[in-house]
């Protein structure tokens, strides 16, 4: 099977989904317990959506027409049978600001991916990707104000002195 990974670094060139993505890719599974990230399993085959990086026609020649085969579908699915909100991109869930917090973490260890030529390698990491993926999860600490914003709160009674 074949699926394209997005290229883009940039926010903007991003619709949610492929925004989840990048995220979930990142995010430890909160189902499974060994799951560290999103990854493909080892018969799919991983590919960029970078149009700007379409092999030349000798190449093309090899593989058939894309009109035969249709568009190639973006990994959904994790190699470990979850999905993309089970890897810690449930945007409902987590609130639009925490989503796109997400989001500029997960573009920012594709961006180091990148840098060491390793952004289709899911089962890569060094120490900088380990260090930076630690800010996708909440601290305990701050659980309560992330979700200030999702629901109104009732207010609360003042204790008595």
């Amino acid at each position: 099977m074949k699926f394209q990974y997005p290229a883009a670094h940039e926010p903007d060139a991003l619709n949610d989904q492929l925004l989840a993505l990048k995220i979930a890719r990142h995010h430890a599974c909160l189902v499974c317990d060994t799951c560290t990230g999103l990854h493909p399993a080892a018969s799919w085959d991983i590919v960029l959506d970078d149009v700007s990086a379409e092999p030349s026609l000798v190449e093309l020649d090899q593989y058939g027409s894309d009109d035969d085969e249709g568009q190639t579908p973006y990994l959904k699915q994790c190699a470990c049978g979850h999905d993309l909100y089970d890897h810690g991109a449930n945007q409902p869930q987590l609130g639009r600001d925490e989503f796109l917090r997400r989001g500029r973490v997960a573009i920012r260890l594709d961006e180091l991916l990148q840098d060491v030529n390793r952004l289709l390698d899911f089962s890569y990491v060094d120490q900088d990707i380990v260090s930076l993926r630690n800010q996708m999860i909440i601290p305990h600490s701050l659980m309560g104000l992330a979700n200030i914003h999702s629901s109104p709160a009732l207010p609360r009674p003042r204790p008595r002195l």
